[in-house]
């Protein structure tokens, strides 16, 4: 029920046209790469994504199944979805 009422607010508002806007761009953007996301991440916020690859190949190092379990399959999800 409640996004029903998105569209009733923006007509209240007077912004539907901003909606329908916001709406259409959200639907129709294209996916991104998975290694297009992680660059446009690093230009962002460098250091928290070198410290989340130098601890995933820090398990790989160490043999720590468990990170590897829970990064690999989003990582490979990502790439084989496109990430949005």
């Amino acid at each position: 029920m409640i996004p029903f009422i998105w569209p009733i607010y923006a007509i209240y508002v007077n912004e539907f046209n901003l909606w329908l806007n916001g709406i259409y761009f959200e639907t129709h953007r294209g996916a991104q790469a998975l290694f297009e996301a992680i660059d446009y991440d690093f230009r962002i916020d460098s250091i928290l994504i070198s410290l989340g690859i130098v601890g995933l190949v820090f398990a790989a190092i160490k043999k720590d199944i468990y990170p590897l379990l829970w990064a690999l399959p989003f990582l490979a999800l990502l790439y084989f979805a496109g990430f949005v």
